[in-house]
């Protein structure tokens, strides 16, 4: 995602006074950390710890629910200056003197938990490169090769079994919580103004091994999708169905 310029900001009060303008810069984040990317949920936490003393903020996202959860020691308030902020992270008005751990009501925006093993046709850990090589033979047989650019690729990534609640929005448990959401949100751009149209995406396994984690991948991009469609993974049964993605590519040498 891609936070405007001027940034993100979310006014905060806690036991130690307030309110203080708390700001995410502008830029682009990741949800988590990965891949030497910036991560909008520590990128938050450490902006709430250097401003809004005394600096014991957390701020997490489950990798089970996919929910974001705030907390502070003591009793303490946000109101949220950017409701874009907001709504990615899944809350859904402000947090006013409370004095416990509060949890967003929708699914973070921008991720999507699958509930379901992924394979695909490589190597999870790697980042095969692709290049356009053209080699060119003589009648003697000496070979001619010539490289012009190179990239990284993975293929055929599917999931084939995920349940409907993580399929479809009218089915999921939370609100942004279904692969239509994402899809729509992240490939798409038909979500928060902070998605573009193919944003890059980062991939975990069901162990939370990230693909391509041999090389330093910022994001890989999702080719040759060009719609939610999933197939059901048994014959008519719609309780079950199968995500697949042809191929992700990502800059590389």
């Amino acid at each position: 995602m891609t936070i405007p310029t001027g940034g993100a900001a979310v006014s905060a009060t806690n036991s130690g006074g307030g309110p203080t303008t708390v700001t995410v810069a502008a830029g682009s984040y990741y949800l988590t950390a990965a891949g030497g990317v910036s991560s909008l949920i520590s990128t938050l936490q450490t902006q709430l710890n250097a401003t809004r003393t005394p600096s014991n903020w957390t701020v997490s996202l489950s990798t089970t629910t996919g929910l974001v959860t705030i907390n502070c020691t003591g009793t303490w308030s946000l109101a949220w200056t950017s409701t874009a902020l907001r709504d990615v992270l899944g809350f859904a008005a402000d947090i006013t003197s409370v004095s416990s751990a509060q949890t967003g009501t929708q699914q973070a925006r921008g991720v999507w938990l699958p509930d379901c093993p992924l394979t695909l046709e490589g190597d999870l850990k790697r980042a095969p490169t692709v290049s356009d090589s053209r080699s060119a033979m003589s009648p003697t047989g000496n070979v001619i090769t010539l490289v012009g650019n190179t990239y990284r690729r993975q293929r055929s990534l599917m999931w084939s079994h995920v349940p409907i609640a993580q399929v479809w929005g009218a089915q999921a448990t939370y609100t942004n919580g279904s692969w239509e959401e994402f899809f729509r949100e992240s490939q798409l751009g038909l979500g928060s103004s902070w998605f573009s149209p193919g944003s890059p995406i980062q991939v975990y396994d069901h162990q939370g091994n990230m693909l391509g984690s041999d090389a330093t991948i910022a994001g890989w991009s999702m080719i040759g999708l060009t719609s939610v469609e999933p197939k059901k993974a048994i014959t008519n049964w719609t309780g079950l169905w199968q995500i697949e993605v042809p191929q992700i590519v990502a800059v590389g040498p």
